[in-house]
């Protein structure tokens, strides 16, 4: 396989509020030889995505969107298995905006299931704008459930739920500057608690 990365895609507008669009994709990672990644079996993806977005009203929008993957991989590196010459994963999602002036906020709802395992969840976000746009506070939560079917062993399984939240503000000094401050804190079974601070000055 010669060809390492190629794409295409097209939207149009069939009507006002409603916007669809198509993508194919086909991605093989190389790499040079000294690099550490080329001792990895690493095989080409085929991707087919089909969205569609349509305008509710002036400050709400709707998207759901379709992926089709297939991997190809190489029976004398899958420990054995059965030889496997394309496997898939497929899955879509939907979602809604809302946007006014000085907030906004969304919702996502993610499935995709198959031979790269089980990956479903749910996304929010909004954020506020205060103080005439100087002071941005910010908020995100989400929760996931994984499965990896390679890893089910006693031990080694990395299955489960993963919750996780980020609260941010950020201060607009002077243009350009701004500072940004964010806390977050992830939790599932396999690490526990993670907890992150992160401050970045802007200027």
């Amino acid at each position: 396989n010669w060809l390492s990365d190629a794409g295409g895609g097209l939207t149009v507008r069939p009507i006002v509020p409603l916007t669809v669009g198509v993508e194919v994709l086909h991605s093989k990672p190389s790499f040079d030889a000294d690099s550490i990644f080329a001792f990895f079996n690493l095989y080409p993806t085929n991707e087919a995505r089909l969205r569609a977005q349509v305008d509710l009203g002036p400050r709400l929008s709707a998207v759901a969107w379709g992926v089709g993957r297939l991997f190809e991989s190489d029976p004398v590196w899958d420990s054995g298995a059965a030889p496997v010459r394309s496997a898939g994963d497929f899955g879509g999602g939907a979602g809604l905006t809302f946007r006014a002036p000085g907030a906004g906020a969304s919702l996502r709802l993610h499935y995709e299931d198959g031979w790269a395992g089980l990956h479903a969840g749910v996304e929010m976000s909004g954020h506020v704008l205060l103080h005439r746009d100087i002071v941005r506070l910010e908020a995100r939560a989400s929760l996931w459930e994984f499965r990896d079917p390679f890893r089910q062993s006693p031990g080694l399984e990395r299955s489960g739920l993963l919750f996780g939240y980020v609260l941010g503000a950020k201060y607009r000094l002077a243009p350009p500057a701004s500072v940004l401050v964010e806390y977050e804190h992830d939790v599932n079974r396999l690490v526990g608690n993670r907890f992150r601070l992160v401050a970045v000055l802007d200027l």
